[in-house]
């Protein structure tokens, strides 16, 4: 029998612990984990059945009956659970429809599972539905994500997004988005029950003023989860009181979800983005047919072949919230909102890269000016559109 103490869970298991202590996650004895195991890696390190002692779980799920578990002590410090495994973590096998629970091993001292083991085991039973390599629930205090809970709303759309924006990464590491909960009495059934419901549609649930539970394939990637939601939330709280020159629109975050594959919960974005469309890609020149500026743009761009996505932003209202989304937040129409031009043609990348200067962007390409059209100025200092 091999010495469970070298069990690659159980090191990584320590390791883990050992960093969201390091990371200021959980302080004093805050914070449980726990980990699915497969009965065959376990049966490596231990007789079973060998039941040291059965304890009551006060729930019922029937559907883990007979499934093991490495999970964290209640009352254990994160700190010392590199010191001191056998004392701070134990294995545990849910029996009797979830009614009970045996351990198998840890629990030196003679403590039992964290307080948080129902909200632990349902969460679980939600996540496995929905994708059965979900073996990792994690709780955790975050202190940036806690924050953010005193000062911004707590709709999930609206806090998801705020996180989305802040960097670019996000809607690449959850494109699920973040379930919110308001504040609940923790260590109970009812909390339990209400984040495994959230954790139905989205592998993260902040617990406003408390903390967040996120659940993984494995240790590292629910580590990297939370991680990264709690990188933008310290993003916004550093910025939140200062005035915003440009942010990561709905928009680019549809071309984010384009190049990289994914996709963001349904309604958590605005329709009608780029990505949506056939032409997805393309360059996008925002213009108007009465601006001489824009038609001469797009002369140049058909005469060497650019091929490139037209909104017009007097032919709706839809068409100029598109452009104002740019306009309103991006440093490069600064000079516009100050003298009163309009800022078009306004040029969007592929990459979702703005300019107005169209000539220079043929320069680029190593391209010329081919087309020239003298016209009417639509700015008010009659400068230019």
């Amino acid at each position: 029998m091999k010495d469970i103490l070298n069990a690659p869970f159980l090191t990584e298991m320590v390791r883990t612990a050992t960093n969201m202590y390091e990371h200021g996650w959980d302080e004093r004895n805050g914070g449980n984990l726990s980990m699915l195991l497969e009965e065959a890696e376990v049966r490596e390190y231990l007789v079973i059945p060998g039941i040291v002692r059965t304890i009551r779980t006060g729930f019922e799920a029937p559907e883990l009956d007979g499934k093991i578990f490495l999970v964290t002590k209640t009352g254990s410090y994160f700190k010392n659970v590199q010191h001191d495994p056998a004392k701070n973590l134990g294995i545990v096998r849910l029996a009797n429809g979830g009614r009970e629970a045996e351990i198998l091993w840890g629990f030196s001292d003679g403590g039992t599972v964290t307080s948080e083991f129902p909200a632990h085991m349902m969460s679980h039973l939600a996540r496995l539905a929905v994708d059965p390599e979900n073996r990792v629930i994690m709780h955790c205090h975050p202190t940036n994500l806690l924050a953010m809970t005193h000062v911004h709303d707590l709709d999930e759309k609206e806090f998801t997004r705020t996180l989305f924006r802040m960097c670019t990464e996000c809607i690449m590491v959850f494109p699920d988005g973040v379930s919110v909960l308001p504040w609940m009495v923790c260590g109970t059934n009812e909390i339990g029950l209400a984040t495994a419901k959230k954790m139905e549609t989205a592998r993260l649930c902040v617990w406003a003023m408390h903390g967040v539970y996120g659940a993984g394939k494995t240790l590292d990637e629910t580590f990297g989860l939370i991680e990264t939601a709690e990188k933008a939330a310290e993003i916004y709280l550093k910025i939140a009181h200062l005035e915003r020159k440009q942010t990561i629109t709905d928009e680019q975050l549809h071309l984010l979800e384009a190049r990289f594959g994914v996709k963001a919960r349904e309604g958590f974005l605005k329709t009608g983005e780029p990505d949506r469309r056939e032409d997805a890609g393309m360059v996008t020149v925002y213009s108007s047919p009465l601006c001489p500026d824009c038609r001469e743009c797009k002369a140049n761009f058909d005469a060497h072949g650019i091929a490139y996505r037209e909104v017009d932003i007097t032919a709706s209202m839809k068409n100029l919230k598109a452009f104002l989304k740019y306009r309103d937040a991006l440093n490069v129409f600064d000079p516009c909102r100050k003298n009163g031009s309009v800022g078009i043609p306004a040029i969007v990348s592929e990459d979702g890269s703005v300019t107005l200067d169209w000539e220079g962007f043929l320069k680029e390409r190593g391209l010329s000016v081919v087309c020239r059209e003298n016209g009417p100025v639509c700015s008010l200092d009659g400068k230019g559109c």
